[in-house]
């Protein structure tokens, strides 16, 4: 609970941002939780300020700010009418996976005119999420047709912090609106590796 009322306060002390952000952004993501074990989706909600005030060459906008991200994925098993051996020998096992993250990001675009919606993102972490697993299975009746799976699961939950990369391009559809797409990597404590592919439509209010 202490570590939940942390992380409340750290999205307050971010959302306070929205009275003087630039560019409010949201995101929908397709996501690989590991290598492809899970997959899954997410949301993105951020806010970010520009902190150039004449662009120029090699430094188009640098921008900071942070983003909220909901993901969320599960891998099932077959349930009904399994057998034995797929239980031994097949994937998948059960898996689900599911978090709020807390971004702190400081945002580069390197070019001034030529592709200037082009960037990069980096900066740190800090969620809260709950994981659910196999951790072993079995049958309830191995010589009955309609057998059903039965499993034993482990659960870990709790707050981890770690680091976040991400890369896209935004294009302007109006003096104001844009949409873009980007590609996320992330780490944590826990050596959780995921992959990210998105889509996002951004509202510049200045």
């Amino acid at each position: 609970m202490k570590n939940l009322k942390m992380l409340l306060i750290y999205v307050a002390c971010f959302s306070s941002k929205l009275c003087i952000s630039q560019n409010v952004q949201l995101s929908g993501l397709y996501i690989s939780f590991g290598t492809g074990d899970v997959l899954g989706y997410g949301v993105g909600a951020g806010m970010t300020k520009d902190l150039v005030k004449k662009p120029r060459l090699g430094l188009g906008q640098f921008l900071v700010g942070g983003e909220m991200l909901f993901e969320t994925g599960t891998k099932e098993p077959k349930i009904e009418n399994t057998t034995a051996t797929e239980i031994a020998y097949q994937e998948p096992f059960f898996r689900h996976v599911s978090g709020n993250t807390l971004w702190a990001k400081a945002v580069y675009h390197p070019f001034h005119k030529f592709l200037k919606g082009f960037h990069i993102g980096i900066g740190p972490t800090v969620g809260y999420w709950k994981r659910s697993s196999e951790k072993s299975a079995g049958l309830r009746s191995a010589d009955d047709p309609s057998s059903v799976r039965e499993s034993i699961l482990e659960f870990d939950n709790g707050v981890t912090v770690g680091y976040r990369l991400s890369g896209g391009i935004d294009f302007r559809i109006s003096k104001k609106v844009y949409v873009g797409g980007r590609m996320d990597f992330s780490n944590n404590q826990k050596a959780e590796i995921n992959s990210s592919l998105g889509l996002k439509l951004g509202y510049l209010m200045n």
